[in-house]
C-alpha cells in the first residue's frame, strides 16, 4: 500500500518550477485555506519543517501520531504505516484535501482524496539530507498537492463501503486506538479482605466495557467464587457485581494503556460450616480501580487489574464475632486477565 516512488528531491523539476508560484498560492489559500493531515511525531524535525513550510503558505496543517505496534525491542510500540482506512478517517475528520505520512526514514508519502471520498497514493518524496533539501521536500509536497487539487475536484464525502480485500480490511493487522470498541476481559482474581488468619479465596472475573472514544468508556463486571476462603474451621464465598465510568490513558497512542475508574458494586458474602450456610450478608461496595494493559494484536491483549472498595454496611464473617472481624473494610480485588477487542 505504498505510493509510487518519486525521483530524488534535487531532481524534481516540477517542485523547483512551481516554487515561483508560491506567493500567488499563499494569497489564494488565505481566501480558501487548504487542509492537510500529517501522520508523524509532532516534535520530529521532518514533520516540524513540513508543517512550518505548508503553514507559511496559509495552509492548515493537522498532525496526528502514526499507529504503533508493540515489539520485543520497543515495548511502547514502533510506528507503522497508517492503513488506507485510517488515512481516509483522518482526511474526513479534518475535511482535508490530502494526507501526508512521514515514515520512520523521514520519506514523505502523499495521498489525496478523489471525488468519491477515497484516498489515492500520489507521490513518495525521499527523506531530506539537510536543511536545503528539507525545504525542497516541503515545496515538492506543496507542488504535488497544489497541482492535483486544481485538476481533480475535491468533494468531501463519506467513504464508500470498503471492498473485501486485505488492504481495505486492515483491522486484522492494525488498529486505531481512537476508534470506539467493546472490550471483554476474563481472568482469575484474588479477594483480599484483610482479616488475620483468613486465607485468600479465588474468583473468576468477567468484565466488559465500551469505549466511546480514545479516553472515556462505561463498563460493568461480575466476580464469582472459584475457590473458597478459609478462616478457622469455616469457609467463605463472596460475589461482586457492579460498574461505572472508566478512563483510559494510552501513552503515545501506543499498545500500552493505563485505565482507571470509579463505581458502585453490590456484593454477597456467605459464611459456611461444612455444607451448612451459617450466615449470608449483602452489601454495597463503592470502589476505585486501576489497571495496566498491553495490546499484543488487533484482537487480543493482556492486563493486570486492581480494585479497592469499602463494604457498606459492614458484613461479618460470623454473627457471633466482634466488630473487629468485619469483612471487606477495606476489600482488595486483584486480577490477571485476557482482553478481547471487538
Amino acid at each position: 500500500m505504498t505510493a509510487p516512488p518519486h525521483a530524488p528531491v534535487s531532481a524534481t523539476p516540477r517542485a523547483i518550477a512551481d516554487a515561483t508560484g508560491a506567493g500567488a498560492t499563499a494569497a489564494s489559500n488565505a481566501r480558501d485555506p487548504v487542509r492537510i493531515v500529517v501522520f508523524g511525531e509532532s516534535n520530529a524535525s521532518p514533520v516540524a519543517r513540513l508543517r512550518a513550510e505548508l503553514e507559511s503558505l496559509g495552509w492548515q496543517v493537522f498532525v496526528r501520531p502514526r499507529p504503533r505496534r508493540p515489539t520485543a525491542s520497543e515495548p511502547m510500540g514502533e510506528s507503522v504505516e497508517p492503513s488506507r482506512e485510517q488515512l481516509e478517517d483522518a482526511a474526513h475528520a479534518f475535511d482535508a484535501t490530502a494526507v501526508v505520512d512521514v515514515d520512520r526514514d523521514a520519506a514523505l508519502h502523499v495521498w489525496m482524496l478523489d471525488p468519491t471520498g477515497r484516498v489515492q497514493p500520489i507521490d513518495v518524496i525521499r527523506a531530506p539530507a539537510d536543511d536545503v533539501t528539507a525545504l525542497r521536500s516541503a515545496e515538492a509536497v506543496r507542488a504535488t498537492i497544489d497541482a492535483r487539487r486544481h485538476t481533480v475536484p475535491h468533494r468531501p464525502a463519506a467513504p464508500t463501503a470498503p471492498e473485501s480485500t486485505p488492504e481495505a480490511s486492515p483491522r486484522a493487522e492494525r488498529w486505531d486506538p481512537a476508534s470506539p470498541e467493546f472490550v471483554l476481559s476474563v481472568g482469575p482474581a484474588l479477594m483480599v479482605p484483610f482479616i488475620k488468619d483468613m486465607t485468600t479465596g479465588a474468583n473468576l472475573l468477567v468484565e466488559g466495557w465500551y469505549n466511546f472514544g480514545p479516553r472515556w468508556g462505561l463498563g460493568a463486571f461480575a466476580s464469582v467464587p472459584l475457590i473458597k476462603a478459609h478462616w478457622n474451621s469455616a469457609e467463605m464465598k463472596s460475589w461482586l457485581m457492579g460498574g461505572g465510568p472508566v478512563f483510559t490513558w494510552r501513552p503515545n497512542e501506543g499498545a500500552w494503556a493505563i485505565q482507571g475508574g470509579i463505581g458502585m458494586a453490590g456484593g454477597w458474602l456467605q459464611y459456611l460450616q461444612g455444607s451448612v450456610s451459617i450466615s449470608n450478608n449483602t452489601f454495597a461496595l463503592p470502589f476505585v480501580k486501576l489497571a495496566a494493559s498491553v495490546r499484543i494484536s488487533s484482537l487480543v491483549g493482556l492486563s493486570l487489574g486492581s480494585l479497592v472498595g469499602y463494604a457498606l454496611p459492614e458484613p461479618h464473617v460470623n454473627p457471633s464475632t466482634s466488630r473487629g472481624l468485619a469483612w471487606g473494610r477495606p476489600l482488595l480485588h486483584l486480577s490477571a486477565n485476557v482482553e478481547l477487542y471487538f
